[in-house]
């Protein structure tokens, strides 16, 4: 058997393959949305949410997908926690562990969606980009007391949010 034309034949199925895969890849690239930013200041129970949006991010997004980079409340940081053992942001873990379960991101989310007018299923609620450092003051976390979430002022300590997103489902 000839086997002089293995390697070319393997090339050329080898080249189709990538074409072909490129070219889903390109149209699920294409089926993905930029990053839609939340207003620069927004009313949250009584205190005031603000972003530093002045672009979006070049990132696209299988949903709908809001953000707000340099998160504050009322010119305070929000505190950021990790779960222990699921992360290696051990630095961030000065507070009591009562502040991390208490802390609602999803809710939280879906608050600020419902006050720009969207009305859609949370699907995911992230924090992108977080500092480890001591937060320059007292920060604030989003807690549940009752049957209502409010803003609570918690100490001076490590770990702040930079970036905050909301992903939902249409």
């Amino acid at each position: 058997m000839d086997t002089k034309w293995h390697l070319p034949l393997l090339g050329i199925g080898l080249h189709l393959l990538f074409v072909i895969v490129a070219d889903v890849s390109a149209d699920r690239v294409a089926q993905r949305r930029p990053e839609i930013l939340f207003a620069n200041s927004t009313l949250l129970n009584d205190r005031k949410v603000t972003c530093d949006n002045f672009r979006p991010s070049d990132g696209k997004f299988a949903a709908d997908t809001w953000a707000c980079h340099n998160m504050k409340v009322d010119g305070l940081y929000l505190r950021y926690w990790y779960i222990p053992g699921f992360g290696a942001d051990t630095g961030c873990s000065d507070g009591k562990s009562k502040y991390d379960s208490r802390n609602d991101l999803a809710e939280l989310c879906r608050q600020m969606m419902r006050a720009h007018g969207v009305h859609k299923e949370l699907w995911a609620a992230y924090v992108n980009k977080a500092s480890c450092l001591r937060s320059p003051g007292k920060r604030v976390i989003f807690a549940l007391s009752g049957d209502t979430f409010h803003w609570e002022t918690v100490p001076q300590g490590n770990g702040y949010v930079i970036t905050f997103r909301c992903m939902a489902v249409d």
